[in-house]
């Protein structure tokens, strides 16, 4: 009703959801180790300092890019803030390709996503490897999904699951279940 009032969408009203569900976590303190090991090595590089020679944790680089490129946790955490809202969308496409036109099961999965990568018990607030993977999986698993599969596509897909990788190294298990 209230999505109808402000002529919404439901993918609209799970994104706001989620954001409204983050914001909080951009004015909490730092309280995770994690996130000061990533903002560690993003601000070795940004002071010239080579990953892996110079200093080193053991995650691929991608996370370490995007800590170099916030700055801070605040920007940490509203990169994913946007990075998640992307993603929730992407998850919505997704769900309609795999579930056709059943909006009640499309918007029940995306709901039941978008609860599940917000939740702070389930690490949800913090800018970590896992949620930023989500999102690089589910294009890939999005452009997989298309009607006719050329090779241009496939191509495309793999380099999508390369920067899952580049997020975390167990990416890779989507790609072989998806194979």
């Amino acid at each position: 009703i209230f999505g109808e009032i402000l002529n919404i969408t439901p993918l609209g009203l799970l994104v706001i959801l989620a954001v409204i569900l983050r914001i909080p976590s951009l004015f909490e303190p730092y309280w995770y180790g994690d996130e000061g090991i990533y903002l560690t090595l993003g601000e070795a590089l940004r002071q010239g300092l080579v990953w892996y020679r110079d200093i080193h944790d053991n995650k691929p680089p991608l996370l370490y890019l995007l800590a170099a490129i916030s700055g801070s946790v605040f920007w940490f955490r509203f990169i994913l803030l946007v990075w998640h809202a992307a993603t929730i969308a992407l998850f919505w496409k997704l769900a309609e390709k795999l579930l056709g036109a059943n909006k009640k099961q499309v918007f029940l999965s995306a709901a039941v996503f978008t609860i599940l990568t917000v939740l702070p018990l389930l690490e949800g607030n913090i800018a970590n490897a896992e949620i930023f993977m989500i999102g690089t999986t589910t294009a890939a698993m999005f452009l997989i999904f298309a009607k006719q599969l050329t090779p241009r596509l496939l191509f495309a897909t793999g380099a999508i699951f390369s920067f899952s990788t580049l997020f975390k190294v167990p990416a890779v298990f989507d790609l072989l279940a998806l194979v």
